[in-house]
């Protein structure tokens, strides 16, 4: 927390009841404490070579929002997963919010498989949680050109065959 004040947050935190950070730069040790929320983290241990942490994700959920929030356990080196109930007035099933890094290709912990791991879990989710409702932010360090055709290609056709994605 050295490039801007606790206030500074606590004043641009106020307004939302979920907020998603990347790159939180923590250490596995290390918690988050922002007032009136709660932080689910994905920390890492890892330290770059200028001797500081890198990576690291955060998702800050409002106190009174706690009772609806469940981390989804699923395994994942570059992403959270949290499913936020809904108030159930239309019976909706619950919105499920997937927070992602992928370090840069120049990165040794670049994840080449994240968006394998991305798909199987999507899978995973449409299977176990029987819910099309997902949310996928992040910070994926967007690879654009030829060698990520097959990337997105995939993505693409994972989509259209579960339509994840409604136009």
């Amino acid at each position: 927390m050295n490039k801007i004040s606790k206030c500074e947050i606590n004043d641009l935190t106020s307004q939302y009841d979920i907020i998603l950070l990347a790159e939180t730069w923590l250490s596995e040790k290390q918690e988050l404490n922002i007032k009136n929320y709660k932080a689910i983290l994905l920390n890492k241990e890892k330290i770059n070579k200028f001797g500081r942490n890198n990576g690291g994700l955060a998702i800050l959920i409002r106190n009174n929002l706690c009772n609806k929030v469940k981390n989804i356990d699923i395994k994942s080196s570059n992403t959270l997963w949290i499913s936020l109930e809904s108030d159930n007035k239309n019976n909706e099933p619950p919105l499920i919010i997937a927070l992602s890094y992928n370090p840069p290709n120049n990165s040794k912990y670049h994840n080449n498989e994240l968006f394998t791991e991305m798909n199987n879990n999507l899978d995973y989710i449409r299977n176990n949680l029987k819910t099309d409702r997902i949310l996928i932010i992040g910070d994926f360090n967007a690879r654009i050109g030829s060698k990520n055709a097959n990337t997105i290609n995939n993505l693409n056709k994972h989509n259209n065959e579960n339509n994840f994605i409604r136009k």
